[in-house]
């Protein structure tokens, strides 16, 4: 029992750290994007320098310095292309096409998202207008900060979420119990479940956030008025058919021996998670 707590408190909290990690990132997005509008209004400044003076004859350099250390910052915080018109005019693309500044500085938006749960999709980055982040992103940026951020919170960290929860379910589906009296009752969890008992946890993955939300169920935890001895007899759930030691034999072992069985052997998951199809 005390195991079995310890493994459904871990992956509670890595739940909640992963959660934790694409709330920081999406507030970096905020801060990145705050970056790169400053960035485009320095940029507009000196770059109406550079024409005027080129135009009027003057010396430039510093100018143009000042404009390569801008686009120096400006390509650490998202992947730039650059293209040199008439007067040393420049016009600056992202990494995937988008315009950013063409004449005057294009708007950089995005909403943050405070609060994360394993359900939560972040919103997206836009440059004027067209979103260049997330799954319904355009012409999605390809590099720098913006695009490190977006990837961890929308896919790195998504697909480990799907790794917990895929274990979870694993654990539930091991310690699962059957009908032992011949109705053909559906299976039920047993010593690991989750708010959506007595049914089982679907074998697609949407049930996202199941790793947050796994506990042992009290019926069987002492500390809680429960009786551990139900793990080697059945019935946790509370219904009868699903009784394994039907004779009540204080040397039952059966259903133990069941539950060995199932944590060696390999189980499949869901692709979509990525992970290996293995045991838990």
């Amino acid at each position: 029992m005390t195991a079995a707590k310890g493994v459904a408190s871990s992956l509670n909290d890595a739940t909640k750290t992963v959660q934790s990690v694409r709330a920081d990132a999406d507030t970096d997005m905020a801060t990145s994007v705050s970056t790169i509008n400053q960035l485009l209004s320095q940029f507009d400044t000196v770059n109406t320098s550079i024409v005027k003076g080129t135009i009027a004859g003057t010396d430039v350099t510093d100018y143009l310095d000042l404009r390569d250390s801008i686009l120096s910052k400006l390509s650490q915080e998202v992947g730039i292309t650059v293209a040199t018109r008439a007067n040393n005019d420049m016009v600056v693309y992202t990494d995937s096409g988008v315009t950013l500044f063409e004449t005057k500085a294009r708007s950089v938006t995005f909403a943050p998202t405070n609060a994360y749960t394993a359900g939560t999709s972040g919103n997206a980055v836009y440059i004027d207008g067209v979103p260049v982040t997330g799954a319904g992103a355009v012409m999605p940026i390809q590099s720098g900060k913006l695009a490190g951020l977006a990837t961890l919170r929308d896919d790195a960290a998504v697909t480990y979420q799907s790794q917990l929860d895929e274990t979870a379910r694993g654990l539930i589906e091991t310690f699962a119990e059957s009908d032992q009296s011949g109705a053909a009752l559906p299976d039920v969890p047993g010593l690991f479940t989750y708010p959506g008992a007595p049914a089982m946890p679907p074998t697609a993955l949407i049930s996202t956030g199941l790793a947050g939300t796994i506990f042992v169920n009290p019926s069987v935890d002492q500390t809680a008025g429960g009786n551990p001895s139900l793990l080697r007899d059945g019935a946790i759930s509370g219904n009868a058919a699903y009784n394994y030691n039907t004779g009540n034999n204080a040397g039952f072992s059966d259903r133990l021996q069941q539950l060995v069985d199932g944590i060696a052997a390999n189980r499949p998951f869901d692709p979509s998670a990525q992970g290996s199809r293995t045991r838990v």
